[in-house]
């Protein structure tokens, strides 16, 4: 701590392996303090004489919040490391960052005392620090048990698991900026568990872009359910851009009716006419996820009234996970917007209602005369899954365009949707259905008389099942 007080703008602090405290005393205010032009670079031996031959996974550095009495943390340093009004020339590299204890009675304003038990960043600055090769562990918070940040960071090859919050973002807590750009590359989120929102990491009012790209979430966990992984809220006017990234073995096996139980969550701003929103998804797996709640999902989109929304995930498999509402959910509520799904597989995917869609799940609802959604879903493979496609309370205009995709056994239902109809009589509810193939051999022969493979309900029962279109 006294070399990095001492050091200066282009300096470079290399740091041998070994466990290292902030202070010599017990001051729970102490932390390691990063400056601009200052690099740091941990995982030596002491004996080198080039960055290249230091081994950083073999050689640690740990810093560690454990200044007072030794194993426990009630009277741990709040935040180990923090960075305050840095920029790009601040560099961390090659640390462990443990047992950090953000968590101050008082909860507001959020500061080093109750946010980011590892590692706290705020600043004016538009350009984030250089944050690479990290792992942060065994830290808790209020808000970011791992991180908190309400700047841009750039996050590569980092580590967050055993991460608490008693808020929000168990691994990470996200509070944005009008500038805020966040790229995370290579990292995993392991193990790390919020009381509220956001087991993994939760980001809120991001209004540019957040990138996360080859990165691993795996047993997440959030008590309210509400993304397992990834909680996304407030955001607007950004581009949310996920690829190669997988999601595997979460689970949430508390059930109640009026709980979430959603994997990654996106709420945008409700109600401001002039926000856009862009989510996409590519590469990516979903695997081995369980989430028995009253409604659930491995992702959920809610577009609450509002406008110019677009949802695209392609090139994505979704494979032995099981939901109360499919793996995909976009609800549209008082809100245009479109969705397309295109190259993905979902397989083997199954749900608490035999009703429900395990594949996809399109919800349309408190819509206008005016507002038109559409879901349009191209060369995707639907197989052995509790139901393929379902569409819910269809408000407004909402349709779903199913082109160039092949369907094997998926269940009782493979197609339903619910109906309600206009003045005229006409649904407002269509599923039309383009070159496909749909092989589907329903085999419990007690059901077989009440089966079809196309199924509708409406509001009326006096009105007659329509509106699928299928073709070639």
């Amino acid at each position: 701590a006294a070399t990095l007080r001492a050091a200066t703008a282009n300096d470079q602090v290399w740091v041998a392996k070994g466990t290292y405290y902030p202070t010599a005393g017990n001051s729970r205010d102490s932390s390691f303090v990063l400056k601009k032009g200052v690099e740091i670079y941990g995982g030596f031996v002491g004996n080198e004489n080039s960055l290249l031959q230091r081994d950083f996974k073999l050689n640690s550095s740990i810093l560690s919040g454990d200044v007072g009495a030794v194993a426990d943390t009630s009277d741990n340093s709040y935040t180990v490391v923090t960075a305050i009004n840095v920029d790009s020339t601040c560099v961390l590299d090659g640390f462990t960052i443990r047992l950090g204890q953000a968590i101050h009675t008082v909860q507001f304003p959020i500061n080093q005392r109750n946010s980011g038990g590892g590692m706290y960043i705020t600043s004016s600055e538009e350009k984030a620090p250089t944050l690479a090769n990290l792992t942060f562990e065994r830290n808790n918070a209020r808000y970011g048990g791992g991180l908190f940040s309400s700047t841009s960071i750039n996050l590569t090859n980092c580590n967050f698991k055993l991460n608490y919050s008693s808020y929000n973002g168990g691994g990470i807590y996200l509070l944005s900026s009008s500038y805020s750009q966040y790229n995370f590359v290579n990292c995993n989120f392991t193990d790390n568990f919020a009381k509220f929102l956001g087991g993994g990491l939760g980001a809120f009012g991001v209004q540019k872009r957040l990138t996360i790209k080859n990165c691993q979430f795996e047993r997440n966990n959030c008590y309210n359910a509400d993304g397992l992984s990834i909680f996304f809220d407030n955001f607007s006017d950004d581009t949310i851009d996920i690829q190669r990234c997988r999601f595997s073995f979460h689970t949430r096996e508390l059930y109640t009716s009026e709980s979430n139980g959603y994997l990654v969550s996106l709420f945008p701003v409700s109600g401001n006419l002039a926000d856009r929103l862009y989510f996409h998804m590519d590469s990516s797996l979903f695997y081995f996820n369980k989430m028995k709640s009253g409604a659930s999902s491995m992702i959920n989109v809610y577009m609450d009234n509002s406008e110019n929304y677009k949802v695209e995930i392609s090139n994505s498999v979704f494979e032995n996970n099981r939901a109360s509402f499919g793996c995909l959910r976009v609800n549209f509520n008082n809100s245009s917007g479109n969705a397309t799904v295109n190259k993905c597989q979902f397989i083997n995917n199954k749900v608490f209602s035999s009703k429900n869609g395990g594949g996809i799940a399109f919800d349309s609802e408190f819509m206008n005369a005016n507002q038109i959604n559409t879901f349009v879903v191209n060369n995707c493979v639907f197989a052995k899954n509790d139901g393929a496609f379902i569409m819910i309370n269809p408000e407004g205009k909402a349709y779903a365009k199913i082109y160039n995709c092949t369907f094997f056994k998926n269940g009782e239902y493979p197609f339903y949707k619910t109906d309600e109809f206009t003045n005229e009589n006409k649904s407002v509810n269509k599923i039309y259905l383009n070159n496909c193939i749909v092989w589907e051999p329903y085999v419990n022969e007690f059901l077989r008389k009440f089966y079809h493979m196309f199924r509708s309900t409406d509001v009326w029962s006096s009105y007659p099942q329509l509106d699928y279109y299928i073709t070639n």
